[in-house]
């Protein structure tokens, strides 16, 4: 058969004509002022629109009778950049930078002759820029833009403006080639750039690009807002600041084409889980357990094998391992699993819905319970769900690890994105790192033998590891979308161990994902 464009090309180019649109209307844009724009159709451009929101590529608003771009299309933006490794080593800096200046800060790379924002975080202004996520931005008209071009070699930076159309976006806007050059030589001396009004007239930025170790322009970050509030001379005095904290995202990145060793997760063989989670290693009988929560068991990875140790009749909501038993809770009653793979219901057990539970090092049972108010309460219980409060945090708390020392108890908060730590003794409470929701939900925790700090990321599609001071240490790609806890096992604790669910994920990344409900295995 043969493929006529108007059936195949023709619409595709037609469809990608409508996202690049609405990309370039941070505001939103109506159907009717789509098809004007592109001079199409009304009916195709609803026939378009309808299959893109269908997929997630855009959304639609219909208090407001507009479309905005949607997740997935940021979804796969992010993940062509490697986003949980360049968003999530900016983020300690972006969130200094919004503090320090009250504007809003933003990380974004280069897509063809275009820089397109990964993440941003808001100032504190009700009237700020607040470009959207995914939108691309022409390179000659922006502080990022600049500043990247700034920071290539002389060949990239010549073939990439040679590419450029030098549209006049507002008065400001350089549209000529030799002026483009000598500020770009300006900007390559002092280090940061400036869009002076050239993009969005009455907005001014300063950006500066992002180099790895090994010299790779990785993208560039930048701080906007109102030109008022950001006058020339707040800019000079910014510049350094941004070129400062450009420098630290650098040094977390990892190369890309470093010669070293490149951790890779593998795959357990085994049939899998609905929805793995709750991994717990067992010293004494090198062994691994987890749950299967949905198709409810415990499962046992051992000599290579990973495979169902136990069935259970009920969702499992909580689990955990001491001296060779596991215990898990559900809605209503809780079961000590034997070494030879025996449920025994706990008698006298008075129901305990923990969002999550873990071992002190001396012992003692540790969970999590809902409180009031979003809240959570944080303490010890016995064999039959007695519970004694220790801390209340002021949000949901969903899983929890003591430190090897049995000083610091970690905790994640996934509605904020939180890592805390909690120090044993004392009421405090301190909020460790934060994760852009961007980057994924946090879900798991694990402490390394080096006190480094192990969680996955659901919808992230990788783990990452912080530094004993919550600075982003680096992130492990993983081949599904859900992976929902870590544990540090191995003869050697050498080895992460991540859980992985399939049951949230859509039928259509099934197929890209195939490996979702599978356990991974990392080595450190």
């Amino acid at each position: 058969m043969t493929l006529r464009r108007g059936d195949g090309t023709g619409s595709l180019e037609k469809a990608i004509d409508v996202l690049e649109e609405i990309g370039n209307q941070p505001g939103g844009i109506s159907q009717s002022d789509l098809a004007a724009r592109l001079d199409l159709p009304r009916t195709t451009v609803y026939r378009l629109l309808a299959t893109l929101v269908a997929r997630g590529l855009a959304r639609h608003d219909p208090s407001r009778r507009i479309y905005h771009l949607g997740v997935r299309y940021v979804e796969l933006a992010r993940r062509a950049y490697a986003m949980p490794d360049l968003v999530a080593a900016a983020m300690h800096e972006l969130r200094e930078l919004r503090d320090l200046t009250g504007e809003t800060s933003y990380i974004g790379t280069l897509e063809g002759t275009a820089m397109v924002s990964l993440e941003r975080c808001d100032g504190a202004h009700s009237y700020r820029s607040n470009a959207s996520l995914g939108h691309r931005k022409p390179i000659h008209a922006t502080s990022q833009g600049k500043a990247y071009l700034a920071a290539l070699g002389q060949e990239a930076r010549d073939a990439l403006v040679s590419e450029l159309n030098l549209n006049q976006l507002t008065p400001q806007t350089l549209t000529n080639r030799r002026r483009l050059y000598a500020e770009i030589r300006t900007i390559r001396a002092r280090g940061w750039a400036v869009d002076d009004e050239e993009n969005v007239p009455g907005v001014r930025c300063v950006g500066a690009a992002v180099i790895d170790l090994q010299g790779n322009v990785r993208g560039a970050i930048s701080v906007a807002g109102p030109a008022y509030r950001l006058p020339i001379s707040r800019i000079e005095l910014l510049g350094p600041e941004l070129v400062e904290a450009a420098h630290h995202i650098g040094a977390r990145l990892q190369g890309l084409d470093e010669g070293g060793e490149v951790k890779e997760a593998i795959a357990v063989p085994s049939d899998g889980a609905l929805f793995g989670a709750f991994p717990q290693w067992c010293e004494s009988r090198q062994s691994l357990w987890w749950v299967d929560t949905l198709a409810p068991a415990v499962r046992r990875l051992a000599g290579g094998m990973d495979q169902p140790f136990t069935r259970i009749d009920h969702p499992i909501i909580g689990f955990c391992v001491r001296d060779e038993v596991g215990y898990a809770v559900c809605s209503d009653e809780a079961f000590r699993i034997t070494p030879d793979g025996i449920a025994h219901p706990l008698e006298g057990w008075r129901a305990m819905p923990a969002a999550a539970m873990c071992v002190h090092p001396n012992g003692e049972f540790w969970a999590v319970l809902a409180g009031q108010q979003d809240r959570s309460v944080i303490g010890t219980f016995d064999d039959q769900g007695g519970f004694r409060r220790r801390w209340h945090i002021d949000e949901p708390v969903q899983d929890i690890v003591w430190s090897p020392c049995g000083q610091r108890l970690y905790a994640v908060a996934p509605d904020s994105g939180s890592v805390l730590m909690l120090q044993a003794g004392t009421d405090r409470v301190r909020r460790l790192t934060s994760v852009p929701r961007g980057s994924g939900t946090l879900s798991g925790i694990a402490i390394d033998p080096q006190g480094g700090v192990w969680s996955a990321l659901r919808g992230g599609w990788s783990v990452i590891r912080l530094g004993e001071d919550g600075t982003f240490d680096r992130s492990v790609p993983l081949p599904v979308p859900y992976p929902t806890g870590v544990a540090i096992g191995g003869a050697s604790l050498n080895k992460l161990y991540v859980t992985t669910a399939r049951q949230p994920v859509a039928p259509e990344m099934l197929k890209a994902a195939p490996l979702s409900g599978r356990l991974f295995e990392i080595a450190l």
